[in-house]
């Protein structure tokens, strides 16, 4: 609930940035979906649809380090003063943005899923006239556990991303005793 509130509560840029992680999680589901429909036209072609699913590494690393750049500025996780003390320390803050960065990634996969379903023709019938049929299996029934498994490629490596990087700035800021000037100018902290 507080990560939807910080959602709303967010800055127009913000939002934007969101909103991009989002896009980049539809087009990388929609790539995956894609994927599945070859592999299930093709199923003769294993190599080839396992190719076309290898090839999907390099949008998912795009848009993981898109989730992760754009939580990083997210300036409703930084830490404030006060907020530890009404149970919202660093630990915390780091699972509201690995939440937020998660449901903005669900938000992109659900896209490209409708994306899809309509361009099957699942949802009104064929668009386009049926110029995509061939490539997304428009007579075959799709599975829906390779479908949800699919979907849920991009939002946990992005979520994981998310708080790992969490933790380990936590850790530095931590580990820094709150004098990042005198550590970076290599003078000796006063005692």
């Amino acid at each position: 609930m507080l990560a939807l509130r910080l959602t709303r509560a967010a800055r127009p840029a913000v939002q934007l940035r969101r909103l991009l992680v989002a896009a980049a999680s539809a087009g990388t589901g929609f790539l995956l979906l894609s994927c599945l429909g070859h592999a299930l036209n093709h199923p003769e072609a294993a190599d080839a649809a396992a190719l076309r699913l290898a090839w999907c590494a390099l949008p998912l690393a795009a848009t993981v380090y898109l989730a992760l750049a754009v939580a990083r500025t997210d300036p409703g996780t930084r830490p404030r003063p006060g907020l530890s003390a009404v149970g919202l320390g660093p630990g915390r803050l780091m699972a509201v943005s690995a939440l937020t960065t998660a449901l903005s990634t669900t938000l992109g996969s659900m896209l490209a899923l409708l994306v899809f379903l309509h361009l099957r023709g699942d949802l009104s019938g064929l668009p386009f006239d049926g110029a995509a049929a061939d490539a997304l299996a428009a007579g075959l029934p799709l599975p829906v556990p390779a479908t949800l498994t699919l979907l849920a490629v991009p939002p946990a490596p992005a979520g994981v991303a998310v708080a790992g990087g969490a933790a380990r700035r936590v850790r530095v800021a931590g580990a820094g005793g709150g004098r990042p000037a005198a550590r970076a100018s290599g003078a000796a902290p006063a005692a």
